[in-house]
């Protein structure tokens, strides 16, 4: 048949009946350094996927007393996966996936079994598979639906609308003469303002309580509350405090938000602004209300008696010391000299380690807003795998489309089109996205994705012109052509298999490409607007606090290294999966 194409058929010969792509996968699978970057890409997108549930302001379960005093439970987390934001965005995506993750081991796994267990045909067993996965993406859409009458707020340009317009005027003048109660006026806004309408996806942002507060409030009012928190409990978009502190490593303490620091800041307080401190350090002794620290200026205040007798009964051992700094001033030694401040530590608490002690602590630290660093890390994972995999889809597809017209059509055409390949090469991808972004007056993650992904074609393309040149003239082709294939099938069902494993690999490197454009756009503050997580926005942050807080540089920077570094190798290794001088 035409359709087979020749390469293929050669491979499949000399395997033994192997096809064209299992004997890639053979040869790949033989490289150990890619098999583990093809392995760290797959554990990246299960981060991404699974990054809500990793970390988030919502707990998975929640329960406390309602109105009539019996508990009302619920699961906040499971909602926010259904319902993650106010507009579109990449988490409805990664939740789409999360959701993938579930579904096809429950459905996959047991198609699996008993097709091994009854001894199918390898060819049934695995359209088994593939129609049980293909069940396993449908049934991930479930938790979205939500069919039914739902109300919604007036939009903008209806409350514009001049009958609306009129009767709300009308409405407020009658309120303001005082012809209203409040009651009436607020019944009657309503019914002018919200409108039921039929929604087959659920409402956007069905959740939107500060779980955290809430928790806190509720337990110090003695209320029985239960609550399942995801492994780091905190939203990467909303701050973890009521007043937000520098950058640093905090403890939470019976609500309160500490500095970790050293004994050290009892000389000289790095973090301005900060005066609930935690730190460790020798305890030599106790004399009256005293705490003496081993080689520690300043004076330590045990207030009460329990934290005395606990002090006591750690000394000579390394303890935290956990209160308010108070700031003492000391005459000057001599006359011109300036005072020398000293800080006192007034103790709320001193144990022997923080376990039991700590609500929960910042792993990696806040950034200068007081919002969780690891958990913006675990959420910017979608950010750049969203970009990354979008933004090299659009330029793959335009690629393919403009390279494979030029590599046919040849003639005016090839010509026109090598000319525009050359015009754009010769503008600096980077300055040309950096301006292009310049003139968009509201930017969204979607934006940079189109706009990387329409400057990123070129490389695809001459990929596909060579190809499409080395294969047109091809017998394949001559007798899809004699048969009277249209040139549309010809280059798309016989050319492009052909052709596709140079844009393969030229895709591999794409994505670690666009993962460092995307980086380096959020660095300059042309990336997603805030408060979106992306790594290249913390190590902006992360740069003016660089003495203080390091780790807004490090832990983002290492995220952005094993990225592009594992999809680096794993081009490699699909490049010389393919190449048949490679093959052993």
């Amino acid at each position: 048949m035409a359709e087979a194409a020749a390469p293929q058929s050669a491979a499949a010969t000399e395997s033994g009946g192997a096809s064209y792509w299992d004997l890639i996968w053979g040869q790949f699978r033989k490289n150990r350094l890619a098999m583990l970057s093809a392995t760290v890409i797959l554990l990246l997108f299960g981060v991404a996927a699974w990054a809500p549930v990793l970390a988030n302001g919502r707990p998975i379960y929640w329960s406390e007393p309602g109105p009539g005093g019996e508990h009302v439970a619920s699961w906040p987390l499971l909602t926010w996966l259904a319902a993650p934001t106010d507009e579109v965005s990449v988490d409805y995506l990664f939740n789409y996936f999360f959701f993938v993750t579930l579904a096809v081991p429950l459905l996959c796994v047991p198609v699996w079994w008993f097709s091994r267990a009854g001894a199918v045909a390898p060819k049934r067993a695995r359209r088994r598979l593939l129609g049980a996965f293909g069940a396993a993406l449908l049934v991930s859409f479930v938790p979205f639906l939500a069919p039914g009458m739902y109300d919604r707020a007036a939009s903008t340009a209806e409350r514009e609308d001049p009958v609306l317009a009129e009767r709300l005027a009308r409405l407020e003048k009658e309120y303001a003469d005082g012809n209203l109660e409040t009651e009436a006026y607020d019944r009657q806004k309503k019914e002018l303002t919200i409108f039921r309408e039929f929604r087959l996806w659920r409402p956007w942002r069905l959740d939107k309580r500060d779980y955290l507060g809430d928790y806190e409030f509720l337990t110090q009012s003695g209320k029985d509350v239960t609550a399942w928190t995801a492994l780091v409990a905190h939203d990467p978009l909303s701050p973890t405090r009521k007043i937000l502190h520098p950058p640093a490593r905090y403890v939470r303490v019976e609500g309160d938000d500490y500095f970790v620091a050293t004994a050290h800041v009892l000389k000289d307080r790095v973090s301005p602004g900060v005066n609930l401190v935690a730190f460790e350090a020798k305890i030599e002794g106790v004399d009256g209300d005293s705490v003496r620290l081993s080689g520690a200026p300043g004076v330590v205040v045990a207030g009460d008696e329990p934290l005395q007798l606990a002090a006591k009964a750690l000394a000579g051992k390394e303890a935290w010391l956990i209160g308010r700094l108070l700031e003492r001033v000391q005459p000057a030694a001599k006359p011109g000299e300036e005072p020398v401040k000293t800080w006192d530590l007034q103790l709320a608490a001193v144990r022997s380690s923080l376990d039991g002690l700590v609500t929960y602590r910042h792993r990696l630290g806040t950034d200068r807003e007081g919002r969780d660093v690891l958990a913006r890390m675990l959420h910017g994972a979608r950010i750049s795998i969203s970009v990354g995999f979008v933004s090299v889809a659009i330029s793959v597809l335009l690629g393919i489309l403009i390279g494979g017209m030029a590599g046919y059509f040849r003639g005016w055409v090839d010509i026109a089109i090598s000319r525009l390949i050359e015009l754009m090469i010769c503008i600096p991808t980077f300055f040309l996205i950096l301006t292009i972004l310049a003139m968009v007056e509201k930017r969204s993650i979607f934006d940079v994705m189109l706009i990387i992904g329409l400057t990123g074609w070129t490389g695809v393309a001459r990929l596909v012109r060579g190809e499409f040149l080395k294969l047109a003239e091809q017998d394949f082709v001559q007798a899809a052509r004699a048969l009277g294939c249209s040139a549309g099938r010809v280059m798309f069902r016989h050319l492009l298999p052909n052709a596709l494993g140079p844009v393969l690999v030229s895709a591999a490197f794409g994505v670690a490409g666009a993962v460092l454009t995307e980086s380096s756009l959020s660095y300059l503050g042309f990336g997603a607007p805030p408060p979106t997580p992306t790594w290249g926005e913390m190590i902006s942050q992360g740069k003016e606090f660089i003495e203080q807080a390091w780790w807004l540089l490090l832990f983002p920077g290492l995220s952005i290294f094993l990225t592009v570094t594992v999809y680096n190798l794993a081009g490699d290794g699909l490049r010389d999966a393919m190449d048949p001088r490679m093959r052993t």
